[in-house]
């Protein structure tokens, strides 16, 4: 294969090969922003089990209040 062919391959292939770059880019972008967001939403749910593992007596009253509700 001559630097000719690998040109034309470029040349006549460049929309084909633009849209790959484009699809790559696009999905690292999204699967950045999606770590991120999960990062975030993970840290959230830590401090607030963090929160009610401190707080028992709150956790308590919350799960008792949640069972009386069932009854009705």
């Amino acid at each position: 294969m001559t630097i000719d062919e690998i040109v034309n391959i470029f040349v006549n292939n460049g929309i084909g090969v633009a849209c790959i770059v484009y699809f790559i880019f696009r999905d690292y972008k999204f699967m950045t922003t999606l770590n991120e967001t999960l990062s975030t939403l993970k840290e959230s749910v830590n401090l607030i089990e963090d929160y009610f593992l401190k707080n028992a007596n709150t956790t308590d009253t919350l799960i008792s209040r949640r069972t009386d509700l069932k009854g009705m």
